[in-house]
Order: structure tokens, then sequence, then C-alpha cells
């Protein structure tokens, strides 16, 4: 069960309300915006990913922005967010598991790979595979959008909300990842234990 439960019907403010409508209006009111809801400042926020979503279907198309988008969130290891593509990419007719990807597709799922994993070291290599189809004005759409999905993904993972009912079905086709097991060994502390303790004597040294 989710920490915190999505808005009902009863009980809301008048700006809770408004939101809710809107929500139902657009065909958006999902778990996760109804409880996003709450919060109108936070709903503002994360609802704005609809606006960057129809900006990369734009240049990407349906397909490609499906797959970029599963991608981040797949490897992002949210459950909730990763089905919703896969319920879209079974829609197209396409395999999660099992499809072979356009070379810009694949450009997209090692960037959404490396930026997921570390936003910090992006090998040159898979940057300028995004140099070799889009402009940089897609260019920044497409990071832009990465950040926006990825929160979209911590939002849910925080808060472990619950799967909408067309998602039930689906959920054999979600894979648990495993690569950040490796940032949480005993190994791992060490090494960040060391780079402390050296900070910490470099600052007594001033």
């Amino acid at each position: 069960m989710a920490r915190i439960q999505p808005l009902g019907e009863a009980g809301l403010t008048e700006q809770q309300q408004r939101d809710i409508s809107q929500l139902q209006a657009d065909g958006h009111a999902t778990n996760m915006m109804r409880t996003i809801a709450r919060d109108h400042a936070t709903f503002v926020v994360y609802y704005d990913w609809h606006v960057i979503w129809k900006r990369i279907v734009g240049f990407l198309g349906q397909r490609a922005s499906i797959v970029y988008a599963h991608a981040i969130s797949s490897v992002n290891d949210c459950q909730l967010c990763s089905l919703y593509f896969v319920a879209d990419l079974r829609e197209l007719g396409l395999d999660p598991h099992d499809f072979v990807p356009t070379d810009q597709e694949q450009a997209l799922i090692d960037f959404a790979r490396a930026y997921v994993k570390d936003p910090t070291s992006i090998p040159d290599t898979v940057f300028n595979q995004l140099r070799a189809y889009w402009n940089d004005d897609e260019i920044v759409a497409l990071i832009g959008f990465a950040g926006q999905m990825k929160a979209t993904n911590d939002f849910n993972s925080v808060i472990g909300t619950d799967l909408d009912g067309r998602l039930l079905p689906l959920q054999k086709d979600f894979a648990p990842q495993t690569w950040r097991e490796a940032l949480h060994t005993p190994q791992s502390s060490h090494v960040v234990l060391r780079v402390e303790t050296q900070s910490a004597g470099a600052d007594q040294a001033k």
C-alpha cells in the first residue's frame, strides 16, 4: 500500500477540487496525479510533464518517445512508470523485452541508461550519438524530459504509488534493476568514508 493515498472525492479543498477536475477532464486522473494533487505547487510542476512530452513527441515521434521514456523508467527501477510505457509499447505491437530498436532509439536508450546511472559522467560517445540525430535545441528538450521523467519515477518510488488497475495484469513485465546494489556494498562504503575523511583532513589543515 502506498505511503500516501491518492485524493478521493470527499473533503477536498477548492484548489484540490479544481486540480482533480482538470485531471478528470484531461484523462489523467491516475493514482500518482491524485496523490500529487494534495499540494498545488507540486501538482503544477509535475503536470508540466505533459508539456515536455508533447515537445519530444513532436520531433521524435510517438514510438521513439515511448522507447525513451520506458528506458529511463526501467533503468531507474520505477515499476509504475515502467509499466505504463510497457502498456504503450504493447499497444504499438512491440514486445518490451524483445524488439529491435532503430539506431535513433538505441541512441536514446544508451543516453537514458547513462543519465539515470550517473548524469555527472555521461561519456562523450553516448552524448555524441544524440548529436548525430538531433540539434542542440532538441537535445536540451531530451535532457529536460529525462530530468522530468526521473523526477516522476522518484516520486512514485518514494511514495510507493499503487499501480492503476490497467497495469495490474502487466506486473510480470517489470524486471527490478540490480545495478544499484554495487553502490551499497561494504567496499563502496569504505570508498565514501575514505573520501570524507580526506576532505575533513584537508579542511583541518587550512
